[in-house]
């Protein structure tokens, strides 16, 4: 976000259409429209903000432009993630995304990477959302599944999944085996 946007992001957060895109991700059912589908690609940039190349080439020395104004911006951002985070927990969030997930699987794999992102950044903000991911039977399922399916991407996000859960474990006072996680499928 560059430094002149803080007022469009300040406003986005006033007219509290970060609510609405949570409002939208809760009323998610089998028939998921595409309205849903793109509130979960907003959410996810919300919650997860990135710059594509974090540092320039190395002949050009030193950060970014845009790194620098993303470091400015940070403040901003962590109010984008609360506010988001705050509309998820008003809801079962994990069996809507799950539910998007299974649906969106053969045609939106961006959607499906911004699903894992949103659940990648509740894992790093919020040691208890870690415990609720292990109880939830379904998401560790599509996980599972995920770790066995052909796209690396949604692979490579599942191993960073379950990399922030074990070393979450020892916190939570659970066993890795409660995770079911077949090594070899790896």
């Amino acid at each position: 976000m560059p430094s002149k946007m803080v007022g469009v992001y300040k406003e986005i957060i006033d007219l509290k259409l970060l609510d609405e895109i949570c409002t939208i991700i809760s009323k998610i059912t089998a028939g998921t429209t595409e309205i849903q589908r793109l509130a979960i690609e907003v959410a996810s940039t919300a919650v997860h903000p990135y710059y594509g190349e974090v540092y320039s080439f190395p002949w050009k020395r030193g950060p970014h432009s845009a790194v620098l104004e993303y470091n400015e911006n940070m403040s901003s951002f962590d109010v984008f993630r609360d506010t988001i985070f705050g509309g998820l927990s008003n809801f079962a969030w994990m069996s809507k995304l799950t539910l998007a997930y299974k649906e969106f699987f053969e045609e939106h794999t961006i959607t499906c990477i911004c699903i894992f992102r949103i659940i990648l950044q509740m894992l790093r903000s919020k040691l208890e959302i870690a415990s609720n991911i292990i109880s939830d039977t379904n998401l560790m399922k599509l996980f599972r599944t995920t770790l066995t399916g052909s796209q690396p991407i949604l692979k490579a996000l599942t191993i960073e999944i379950f990399k922030i859960l074990t070393s979450q474990l020892d916190s939570l006072m659970i066993d890795f085996s409660e995770l079911n996680i077949e090594v070899s499928s790896i």
